[in-house]
């Protein structure tokens, strides 16, 4: 479930903002720049061939973003039905080897 939120979440978010743009949407002007990173980074060649891959991709904050957001909606959407369609089908409380509960009143408390 947490596989099929994200790659659902990151396929929206990507629609979005390809959309957003092309349609003129106010998608806020932080989101859309490059990403930019310190010096220091790039003093590791690895660590700096990767995240040069990775800071290349056009407007990879809103991705990141707008995909957060669509998890976070999406999953409670998904949860929520998950509850509801568990309720209607969950197994019966008492099985017919439990006992029944007890019926007792509790007396309230007088000083």
């Amino acid at each position: 479930m947490m596989v099929v939120v994200a790659i659902m979440s990151i396929a929206l978010a990507y629609w979005v903002v390809q959309t957003g743009i092309s349609e003129g949407w106010p998608i806020p002007p932080v989101l859309l720049r490059p990403i930019v990173l310190p010096n220091f980074i790039y003093a590791m060649p690895g660590l700096a061939f990767l995240l040069r891959k990775v800071v290349s991709v056009n407007y990879l904050s809103a991705y990141i973003v707008i995909s957060l957001v669509l998890m976070l909606i999406l999953g409670g959407i998904l949860s929520v039905l998950y509850a509801v369609l568990y309720g209607f089908t969950a197994p019966p409380r008492y099985g017919p080897l439990d006992s029944p509960p007890i019926k007792h009143k509790i007396k309230q408390y007088k000083r």
